[in-house]
């Protein structure tokens, strides 16, 4: 028998467990009321190749994190792990900024929210239709850092995404991650905890970068698609219970899950210009 998870939790509510499960089943400008770090998906360009060692997600695809937003909760304290990411100067249509980058984050997903854009982003809706044809996605999530051989959690965060290509990848990525866990549940008596009780890598790996064409005719644009990142192929139970995320964690997940209900239902309503992005570079993504 591989680790007890649901003994190191103790005794649990178990409707409050059903709606926790289903928080990353089903699906907002309502701000969260807790700091949170900005996080969004970086698309890879083939032009970008001469600056892979300088900048390996401008070439290989990754994330891109608010370095303002960042910075200011290392100043306040809510951030006192260094999980090693890149600082790089981007340059906007503009002006330039900067920004950490990272290929791959850890993440605990908690829930998430998805809506549809209008063409020039000054309305939202929460079913797509002609005029509101652009997704957008946000997962609220714990991240997590690598320190000395285990992970650790960070922060808050919100992770974005726009457009149709990089969200099927990013709920590709999580489905994967799902279906390693699902399958190892029984043997780790965790068959009632939410996915948020285990980390997650997604991202870009490997030595040569995936560019993928979305889009048709002459509306196309290449993406490098987020992926689960894994180190094994077939992920058994030892492997997904060194990733669970521990009893002060699953307490903080679920503390922010309450926290973050009028966040996550905001969405649900159509909205013109009462939003903010979840980043000030937020990309537009195919």
């Amino acid at each position: 028998m591989t680790t007890d998870l649901a003994a190191q939790l103790g005794e649990m509510d178990a409707a409050w467990l059903d709606e926790m499960n289903k928080a990353m089943q089903d699906s907002g400008g309502v701000q969260l009321p807790f700091s949170a770090l900005n996080i969004w998906a970086h698309n890879g360009k083939k032009a970008m190749a001469p600056l892979k060692s300088d900048s390996p997600v401008s070439y290989f695809g990754g994330w891109h994190i608010d370095q303002a937003k960042f910075d200011e909760m290392c100043e306040s304290g809510d951030i006192t792990l260094s999980p090693g990411w890149k600082l790089v100067e981007m340059q906007g249509e503009q002006d330039a900024y900067t920004v950490y980058e990272t290929r791959i984050i850890h993440v605990a997903p908690i829930s998430y929210r998805l809506s549809w854009l209008s063409k020039d982003g000054r309305s939202r809706t929460p079913k797509y239709d002609d005029a509101h044809s652009r997704s957008h996605i946000q997962y609220l999530c714990l991240i997590g850092a690598a320190d000395e051989g285990q992970m650790k959690y960070l922060c808050p965060g919100v992770i974005s995404v726009k457009g149709k290509g990089q969200t099927e990848a990013i709920k590709s990525a999580f489905a994967v991650w799902r279906k390693a866990i699902d399958a190892n549940r029984k043997e780790m008596n965790a068959q009632r905890l939410p996915l948020f009780s285990w980390w997650m890598t997604l991202g870009t790996s490997g030595d040569q970068p995936e560019f993928v064409s979305i889009g048709s005719g002459s509306q196309t644009s290449p993406i490098t698609p987020i992926k689960a990142v894994m180190r094994v192929d077939k992920p058994d139970a030892a492997y997904i219970s060194k990733r669970f995320i521990g009893a002060q964690n699953f307490a903080t997940a679920t503390q922010l899950f309450r926290e973050a209900h009028d966040w996550l239902n905001a969405w649900k309503e159509s909205a013109s210009n009462d939003f903010t992005p979840a980043a000030p570079m937020e990309e537009e993504l195919y």
